[in-house]
C-alpha cells in the first residue's frame, strides 16, 4: 500500500494510508542502511503489512518533489533530508525583535527548496501600536521582494484564518522555519485550534 509519512518516533515513522489508516512503521533493513533512503515527514511511502507483526515495514520512498536539506556547516557529514513534497515554506519571525541577518539566512534556505515561500511575523500581541505591527511590516516587505508578509497574533483571529487559508488552499503541505521562541509551537496550536505541541515561556535573557 501507498502512504504518507506524517510524524517520526525514534526512528519509526508513522504512516498514513490511502484509507486514513495510520500505521506505525519500521524500515526494510536494504534501505536502512542507505540513510538518505530512510522516510522523512512528508514521504510518500510503499509500506507491506505482514500478518502477525506489530509494525508495517516501509519497502521504498517514493521521488520527492521537494525536500528541506540541512547541511552539516563542518561540512563532515552528509546532508540530512528533514522533509520531503511541501509546497510552502513558512519563515517564521518575532516582530518585536526581527533578526534581519538570521531572516536572510533562513530565505535563502527556503528558496532552495524551490517551492512557494512567506515570511510570517509573530507575536504581534507583543508590539505597543498598530502603527509599529506597520512600520515592521512595510520594511519586511522592502526588503523580502515577492515573498509575502503575514502577520499573525494569538488576540487577532482574522490574522490566523489569513495564514490557514494560505496552507489550505490548493491543500498544500507547509514547512514552518525559525529558530527556537520565535512562536512555531504556538502557531502550530493557533492554526490547529488545540494545543498539540507543548509550549514553554521564553526566559528573560532570551535562551
Amino acid at each position: 500500500q501507498v502512504g504518507r509519512v506524517v510524524k517520526l518516533d525514534r526512528g519509526f515513522p508513522l504512516v498514513r494510508l490511502d484509507s486514513g489508516e495510520e500505521v506505525r512503521c519500521e524500515h526494510a533493513i536494504a534501505m536502512v542502511k542507505g540513510s538518505d533512503q530512510r522516510a522523512v515527514i512528508g514521504d510518500f511511502v510503499t509500506v507491506l503489512l505482514p500478518e502477525g507483526h506489530d509494525k508495517g515495514i516501509i519497502e521504498e520512498t517514493l521521488p520527492r518533489t521537494s525536500r528541506f536539506v540541512r547541511k552539516d556547516p563542518t561540512e563532515r557529514a552528509l546532508p540530512q533530508t528533514l522533509a520531503a513534497n511541501f509546497d510552502l515554506v513558512l519563515v517564521a519571525q518575532p516582530l518585536e525583535e526581527v533578526n534581519v541577518r538570521r531572516l536572510e539566512r533562513e530565505l535563502v534556505l527556503a528558496h532552495e527548496t524551490g517551492v512557494e515561500v512567506a515570511v510570517v511575523l509573530t507575536k504581534a500581541d507583543l508590539v505597543a501600536s498598530p502603527e509599529e505591527v506597520e512600520a515592521m511590516r512595510a520594511r519586511i516587505d522592502g526588503f523580502i521582494g515577492n515573498d509575502k508578509v503575514l502577520v499573525v497574533s494569538e488576540k487577532d483571529p482574522e490574522s490566523i484564518a489569513a495564514l490557514a487559508d494560505m496552507i489550505a488552499d490548493g491543500d498544500k503541505m507547509a514547512v514552518l522555519l525559525g529558530r527556537s521562541g520565535v512562536g512555531k509551537s504556538s502557531l502550530v496550536n493557533m492554526l490547529v485550534g488545540e494545543d498539540i505541541q507543548s509550549t514553554t515561556p521564553v526566559r528573560q535573557d532570551g535562551k
